[in-house]
């Protein structure tokens, strides 16, 4: 969302063939108040593949749109504007910023079993952040046949769009990692960054050290954190099985999700507190769970 208006996305198919990413838009106002007659929606078709909606922390009248195809080595970005009125304008591409971070993951190996887990490909499975002058997301990538995450930092204030920031994360040298959400903050924000405190939760195995699948979490701060191994919301008691779909695919639950809590609580400011979710193993074998955690910046 930004101040006027909530944006979806969705990935449209027809008779089972995909048919192209789609946006929209309603205005607040309307909305939220329940009324139908006279909202203000917003449609937008086009581009090649899944576009992620901004976030947006401050008034600004541009919301920006991220979309990371699979396999590619740039990420496009367009901008919407005047979302909540009745001229309301997306501009597919304001320009395609090239990343040092990409390729298509693997499948997630796990201790134990030889049962992989589908990792999907590159593309931003979330939303964005925006604020100010920055938007930031992040995406599983491929790191020498390993599944990892990395997020990028673009600064949307210089024209064409650039790059300011991109790293990997992950919980050790030998671990699988994807499924990544991202969120940030403005506390601690420097003059040269309005982003503040970065908040990351993503899923994870190592084989190696005979971890079973973990939902984990781990921050930084501004344009370019140091993210590191963070720490383990919930591991799993048992490998997850029984996960194959009418494609053949494994599949570990679609997504994580994090966010801020926007009042203070447990001791620190408002949104330092972040509250995610993840799936994982349940005790009981061949069946997955959701697990919610809460962790903090200050």
């Amino acid at each position: 969302m930004d101040i006027d208006a909530i944006i979806v996305t969705d990935n449209l198919f027809v008779n089972n063939q995909y048919a192209g990413p789609q946006l929209f838009t309603f205005d607040k106002a309307h909305l939220y108040n329940g009324i139908a007659q006279g909202m203000t929606v917003g449609y937008f078709g086009g581009g090649s593949c899944t576009m992620a909606p901004p976030y947006v922390l401050d008034p600004n009248p541009a919301a920006y749109v991220l979309s990371y195809c699979p396999g590619d080595t740039q990420v496009n970005i367009g901008s919407l504007t005047n979302s909540s009125r009745s001229n309301v304008h997306y501009n597919l591409s304001d320009n395609t910023v090239s990343v040092g971070f990409h390729g298509l993951p693997s499948d997630a190996q796990q201790p134990g079993t030889t049962y992989t887990l589908d990792t999907g490909d590159n593309r931003f499975e979330n939303r964005s952040l925006q604020v100010g002058s920055r938007i930031i997301n992040t995406a599983t990538i491929n790191d020498v046949n390993l599944p990892t995450p990395a997020f990028y930092t673009f600064d949307i204030g210089a024209t064409p769009h650039t790059l300011v920031g991109e790293r990997e994360f992950f919980a050790a040298f030998h671990s699988n990692d994807w499924h990544p959400s991202i969120v940030a903050n403005t506390v601690g924000a420097t003059p040269n960054t309005p982003l503040g405190e970065i908040f990351v939760t993503w899923m994870s195995t190592d084989p190696t050290n005979n971890v079973n699948l973990q939902l984990r979490a781990s921050g930084g701060l501004g344009d370019d954190p140091s993210i590191g191994s963070g720490i383990a919301v919930f591991t799993s008691p048992q490998p997850l099985t029984n996960q194959t779909d009418a494609s053949g695919v494994h599949r570990s639950g679609d997504y994580t999700y994090v966010t801020t809590y926007p009042a203070a609580a447990l001791g620190c400011q408002a949104d330092e507190v972040g509250i995610l979710t993840g799936e994982v193993a349940a005790a009981t074998a061949g069946l997955w769970s959701t697990r919610v955690g809460i962790v903090k910046h200050c």
